[in-house]
């Protein structure tokens, strides 16, 4: 991710996959988009919601056409070889959707939880209860919570008894405060300590030298240039597949205007459910 390449911009796609070992494959339940402005010191964030029902790029020939956007990650690897889940993934939202990225990046759960806890754990308020125990996950009261890298994930993982749209909101919040606990002055001897084990337990293109870029353009982005967009409720349409399985169908055009706005970079207000 060069500052240079595109006249100081640079768009990357992440994914949090759902895998409990060390191994980057699985299916990708967090799906964001990144658009990072280095001359102007500017982060856009665009989140899709993993139920969205799309057309998977490029396996037709295993007979592959239409499933949840979060199963183009696995798809990708089964089919195409280890290391294709970001390929696949990538592909089917630039199909669907018309984005187009530079570059990805993707961890796992556990790796995710190291870099919280290689932290400090991150300090986080919640204006009203979050209860996880349906889903087998943590009930969290309101008030000021201290969490460590496991609570972050399980935290992350809520979407019932809300939403998945509720869980994208959450977690925003949730990146909102762990830039808050990385700009902390304790922190920074950490960072190439956090370089290095970030390499290690994630699937990227990036290289060292790319990600410290990104690490000294952070305290330079404040909070009002960060901006946070998603595909919400109204972009999508409640259905049930053949075989039970509730998901979203997209409204196309809507979630096309607002992939160009993000690649434009525009400044709008954030969207949110």
């Amino acid at each position: 991710m060069r500052p240079g390449a595109d006249h100081g911009r640079a768009r990357s796609l992440a994914a949090g996959v759902d895998s409990r070992t060390e191994e980057v494959s699985g299916r990708a339940d967090v799906i964001r988009a990144v658009r990072v402005d280095f001359v102007h010191a500017r982060v856009t964030l665009l989140a899709f919601p993993r139920d969205l029902w799309v057309t998977i790029a490029g396996l037709e020939d295993q007979g592959i056409y239409e499933q949840r956007v979060n199963a183009a990650y696995v798809y990708g690897d089964l089919y195409r070889g280890d290391g294709m889940g970001p390929s696949v993934l990538a592909q089917t939202l630039y199909a669907n959707f018309g984005l187009e990225v530079d570059h990805y990046v993707a961890l796992t759960m556990g790796s995710f939880a190291e870099a919280v806890d290689a932290l400090g754990g991150v300090d986080f308020y919640l204006d009203k209860p979050v209860d996880g125990r349906s889903q087998g996950l943590i009930y969290f009261d309101a008030g000021r919570h201290h969490l460590n890298g496991d609570q972050v994930v399980k935290f992350s993982r809520i979407r019932y008894p809300d939403t998945d749209f509720h869980r994208i909101q959450r977690q925003t919040q949730m990146l909102m405060a762990l830039r808050d606990r990385a700009l902390e002055p304790e922190n920074w001897a950490k960072i190439p300590g956090l370089v290095k084990t970030f390499l290690a337990s994630t699937a990227t293109d990036l290289s060292s030298a790319q990600i410290a870029s990104l690490i000294c353009l952070l305290p330079k982005v404040k909070p009002e240039a960060i901006q946070s967009l998603s595909v919400t409720r109204e972009m999508t349409t409640s259905w049930t597949t053949n075989t039970g399985a509730n998901v979203l169908l997209p409204q196309v055009d809507r979630i096309r205007e607002l992939v160009a706005g993000f690649l434009r970079g525009e400044e709008t207000s954030a969207i949110s459910d």
